[in-house]
């Protein structure tokens, strides 16, 4: 018989010295030199330093460390697996039911300007990448917004992306009625026609965008505080 447990602590992180090698490694494997990246290690620095300095709770048996950049900086979290599957030697699912923050720790923000210039191009590109839904690492300031340093210069191609919310902020429903009642908003660009937006609310009810609907869509959800982003 499988011994599952077993299997699980040899894949997963649960103490402070595998966390820090885990996160030195990935230090080590950054070989681009764009100023994302570069902007990415600088994080990861400061990251690593908190880390060093911090006494991190400790890890029962299915519970376990995992950390990741989000769109804004980097966080840690500490997660337990409700169920684990092994599929073969090599590969296994898990079922997560319970997640916390540990620590977090944010990046710079940019201005339009400074982003602009930072990548070589007119700060109307960025106004332009931004209302297009092309970079999604930015925060509303008043009229304006502030970007994420460590945020990728956009590629051409459109990025399928999921949005998720707590409590969705009612002007909201005035404007996008088809959002009441659900969580989550997953976009894609249809395979066929590119200038067609398939969007799933909840994962299952699906409706179409046109391509200045799903901009209008995006840039108002990007607005809002408390908005999930997950591009994949």
């Amino acid at each position: 018989m499988i011994d599952f447990l077993r299997r699980f602590k040899e894949n997963e992180i649960q103490n402070k010295d595998d966390l820090l090698y885990s996160l030195r490694s990935m230090y080590d494997n950054f070989d681009s030199d764009s100023s994302a990246t570069q902007s990415r290690k600088e994080l990861l620095e400061k990251f690593i330093a908190r880390i060093e300095a911090m006494q991190l709770p400790r890890c029962d048996d299915w519970w376990f460390y995992s950390y990741d950049f989000t769109r804004f900086g980097m966080v840690l979290d500490m997660c337990h697996c409700a169920e684990y599957v092994v599929e073969s030697d090599d590969e296994f699912t898990m079922t997560i039911d319970e997640t916390f923050a540990v620590t977090e720790i944010t990046c710079i923000m940019m201005t339009v300007a400074e982003f602009a210039a930072l990548h070589h191009v007119q700060p109307v590109a960025v106004r332009q990448w931004i209302r297009r839904g092309k970079l999604r690492a930015i925060k509303k300031q008043g009229r304006d917004w502030l970007i994420a340093s460590i945020a990728e210069k956009p590629s051409r191609n459109y990025k399928p992306v999921r949005y998720e919310w707590d409590g969705m902020v009612r002007e909201m429903y005035k404007e996008f009625p088809f959002l009441k009642g659900h969580n989550t908003v997953q976009i894609s660009q249809n395979i066929e026609d590119k200038t067609i937006f398939d969007v799933l609310l909840d994962g299952h009810t699906g409706i179409c965008l046109t391509a200045a609907e799903c901009e209008k869509l995006e840039l108002a959800l990007l607005a809002l505080a408390d908005i999930a982003v997950c591009e994949f």
